[in-house]
């Protein structure tokens, strides 16, 4: 019986070892593809550091309006330029942060194909009408993962790129290595993508039998508390920053009630008991 046992959850380890495998295989042509795309990701993702580079300079409108004897009046878009606080401090600093930035959008790219991994990793567990939500469970994770980076982007690095570059100004320079800098602002969006899960986790443990909306509501307080931990230890040391990421955590928590009573299997139909 032990044997049993034994081979059966070394069957489990076999599956996802193989289920880690093909995820591997799948990022090396995405990485191809992201290394290609790099420059201009690149410069999306330093964008914030090169804004906090402005000091006293008026904003001023993008668009002109001009006039040519040939083509009679034109409109041009000129936009505020901006002066970079980074700086590369080795010869393959660059480089390297091409790469970086290469492997992170190769993983936002195959995103879909690992949730599926994932799924095929637990569908053994899964009843047969629970495998029908295949579709909406990948779609819905690269969905929440995509838009945890575009939170991070947009919300949590806007407010926290420029707090932190205020930090010792007029007692040091702020001068940030690009590679560090690439490197927390791609750590923030995947963190965002991953955190941003919470609803399809509790989606996939529901339907296991293994969370409960009750279990959810009844440790809401420690979950609080543990969201705030996470977020204060997840992001920059400023409370608007980690207010940032507890927002939409809490947010999320009570979609993920929602969600997992929506999920949760259905007691079964005894009919011995309605003859009774």
């Amino acid at each position: 019986m032990s044997r049993d046992v034994e081979m059966t959850f070394m069957e489990h380890l076999e599956e996802l070892r193989t289920r880690i495998v093909y995820c591997l295989y799948a990022i090396g042509p995405a990485v191809v593809i992201g290394f290609y795309f790099a420059p201009p990701l690149l410069e999306i993702i330093t964008r914030h550091a090169r804004d906090s580079g402005i000091r006293g300079r008026a904003q001023t409108f993008p668009l002109e309006i001009g006039f040519s004897p040939v083509v009679g009046p034109f409109v041009t878009f000129r936009p505020q330029s901006s002066v970079s606080m980074l700086q590369s401090l080795a010869p393959t600093e660059t480089v390297v942060a091409y790469m970086k930035v290469a492997i992170v959008a190769a993983i936002f790219l195959i995103f879909p194909f690992i949730m599926y991994q994932v799924w095929r990793f637990v569908e053994p567990g899964l009843k047969p009408n629970e495998k029908k939500f295949l579709g909406p469970f990948i779609l819905s994770s690269w969905l929440f993962f995509i838009l945890g980076g575009l939170f991070a982007y947009f919300g949590m690095l806007r407010v926290a790129v420029p707090l932190l570059a205020k930090f010792g100004e007029g007692i040091t320079v702020n001068a940030w290595s690009l590679a560090n800098y690439v490197g927390f602002v791609l750590r923030m969006l995947l963190v965002f993508g991953i955190v941003f899960q919470l609803p399809v986790l509790s989606a996939l443990l529901s339907m296991l039998g293994i969370l409960t909306p009750a279990f959810l509501i009844g440790y809401w307080r420690y979950s609080v508390l543990g969201i705030f931990i996470v977020a204060a230890f997840l992001t920059p040391p400023d409370a608007a920053t980690q207010l940032l990421m507890a927002a939409p955590l809490l947010l999320l928590y009570g979609i993920s009630i929602l969600v997992s009573r929506f999920f949760q299997p259905k007691p079964a139909f005894d009919l011995t008991e309605v003859s009774k």
